[in-house]
């Protein structure tokens, strides 16, 4: 089976691929994104646009239907709208029962068999690396976890704070961090259904679980934060390194969350 062939080509690699590639972070290119990211605060149009289109309204009102009214006064509204971001932790431990909860409600199977996110084509290529580092009664070290038994497996216990400068350029999210998620995913077998597409459904499926896990840590008081300052290939030397797993070439690292107290 070869995805390849059903794929465009670009450049020597499919368009998926060059698109990863010209758009992963390294070391020794991040400082050109952090200076994206300075330079576009520095920049009057940029703020201004920004204002614009937070006040942007939509024309013809008149006849517009508030939702609001129709809403009855539910719990989980009361989540929703209290999700945030949280770049701000005090380094304390977290719970276990807390630490589980967090991966049942966000990323499991429930009572039907099925698991809480969808997934285009039912081909679930989304890895979850977990990395430990402040869990009452689970060692720190590197973990894969499994949806389809809420489990973690433990890969590696070689994983020191200091470490995550290697594989991230978000150093001040982590240092206090109770535990963090890296979403890797093999578009393989996603590719050759759904072609080039098929890497946007990578990201979108990161982007469901990444809800989810952030709607549970809300919902049980536990500040997280989504965050796409990762190193993309130094993650996955890092794992090869430390695990001595020969991931597939095209594993990408897609998506990380930070859960802390």
């Amino acid at each position: 089976m070869n995805y390849e062939e059903k794929c465009i080509r670009c450049n020597d690699s499919t368009l998926f691929e060059y698109f990863h590639n010209e758009t992963s972070l390294s070391l020794k290119d991040k400082h050109v994104f952090d200076r994206s990211i300075s330079e576009a605060f520095d920049n009057n149009l940029f703020l201004n646009e920004l204002l614009n289109v937070k006040k942007r309204k939509i024309k013809n009102n008149e006849n517009k239907i508030n939702l609001d009214n129709f809403m009855e006064d539910i719990e989980i509204e009361k989540i929703f709208s209290k999700r945030k971001s949280c770049r701000v932790f005090k380094n304390q431990i977290i719970d276990i029962g807390i630490f589980s909860g967090i991966f049942k409600m966000g990323y499991s199977m429930n009572s039907d068999n099925r698991i809480t996110i969808p997934s285009a084509g039912g081909l679930y290529p989304i890895k979850l690396m977990v990395i430990v580092n402040n869990i009452s009664e689970i060692d720190s070290g590197i973990y894969e976890y499994d949806p389809t038994n809420c489990s973690l497996y433990p890969l590696s216990k070689m994983f020191a704070m200091q470490d995550y400068k290697k594989i991230t350029s978000s150093g001040t999210l982590t240092e206090n961090a109770a535990f963090s998620i890296h979403f890797l995913g093999d578009p393989r077998l996603t590719c050759y259904k759904y072609q080039d597409r098929g890497y946007r459904f990578l990201n979108i499926e990161c982007g469901h679980i990444a809800q989810n896990i952030s709607l549970a840590s809300t919902y049980l008081n536990v500040g997280s934060i989504c965050s796409g300052g990762f190193l993309d290939g130094q993650f996955i030397d890092f794992l090869d390194s430390k695990l001595g797993i020969d991931y597939s070439p095209v594993t990408a690292r897609l998506y990380c969350a930070v859960i802390a107290k």
